[in-house]
C-alpha cells in the first residue's frame, strides 16, 4: 500500500478538483483508492460541503 497527502497552499486553490481528478485516474488505471478530507472549509453560502460526495468508491 502506498500512501500519499496532498496539501493547499491557500483558500480556494482547487485542491478539491485536483484530487479529484487524480482519484479517478488512478481509479481508471485499476488501483484501489481512499480518500478523507479530515478537514472541510467553511462554504460561502453556509451549506454544507459537498465534495466527499464525489469522492465516494464507483462501481466496479
Amino acid at each position: 500500500m502506498q500512501t500519499f497527502f496532498l496539501a493547499p497552499t491557500g483558500f480556494n486553490a482547487g485542491l478539491t478538483s485536483v484530487t479529484l481528478g487524480a482519484i479517478r485516474s488512478l481509479e481508471q488505471a485499476g488501483l484501489r483508492v481512499g480518500f478523507v478530507k479530515p478537514i472541510a472549509q467553511d462554504t460561502k453560502d453556509g451549506e454544507a460541503e459537498r465534495s466527499t460526495h464525489f469522492a465516494r468508491p464507483s462501481a466496479a
